[in-house]
């Protein structure tokens, strides 16, 4: 790897990528900003997407552009301290639960304009509609107010969600997946603050 990319403090990769590729980048010390968009194929994996622990440990990472054409694992980004954003692009379909896990100042998804299948709001992952909370990034603090459009948590939407003190909602019953709250602290104050319908 050149010192050029060793001292690189935002990096966008395109095409290819190799369980080597991945190992280096986890090895840029100074990176900023990682735009994985274009990425197509990630080779030496069973299955074509970002595996678990893809991104782990990058000291620096604040942002990050997930693939579009390819999926994201859950746990894919692990202890990234410093991450503050995860964006998702345009052509983005299908996003696993639980990508990120144990990114202390991770408190925002942000949705490129145009994207037909996710919004946001104050952050958190809904469906397009609204009415599936998918993701609530895990450096969320303080009490969190569920949307009035939400009607069903998925499960790991709160994964690892460790400062976070109460869930709030509106309605007297949300449908929510078993595993919703995995690692949360929160979970158990949810019963009295929510009306749970397990699936």
């Amino acid at each position: 790897m050149s010192n050029s990319i060793k001292e690189a403090q935002s990096l966008t990769l395109r095409g290819e990528l190799n369980s080597k590729d991945l190992e280096a980048i986890r090895n840029l010390n100074k990176l900023d900003i990682l735009n994985l968009c274009r990425i197509k194929k990630v080779k030496q994996i069973i299955t074509n997407s970002l595996p678990q622990a893809s991104i782990e440990g990058m000291k620096r990472l604040r942002v990050l552009v997930l693939p579009e054409l390819i999926t994201t694992d859950a746990l894919a980004v692990i202890s990234c301290r410093s991450l503050r954003e995860v964006i998702i692009p345009q052509k983005l379909e299908i996003l696993n639960s639980g990508i990120v896990y144990d990114c202390r100042n991770f408190n925002r998804y942000v949705i490129e304009e145009g994207n037909m299948n996710f919004s946001e709001s104050d952050g958190v992952l809904l469906s397009k509609d609204g009415t599936k909370l998918l993701s609530v990034p895990c450096g969320m603090k303080g009490t969190y107010h569920i949307p009035d459009s939400v009607t069903e948590i998925v499960g790991g939407a709160f994964l690892g969600c460790t400062q976070l003190n109460r869930v709030l909602s509106g309605k007297a019953h949300l449908k929510v997946a078993n595993n919703a709250f995995y690692g949360c602290r929160c979970s158990s104050d949810i019963g009295r603050d929510v009306g749970i319908q397990p699936f």
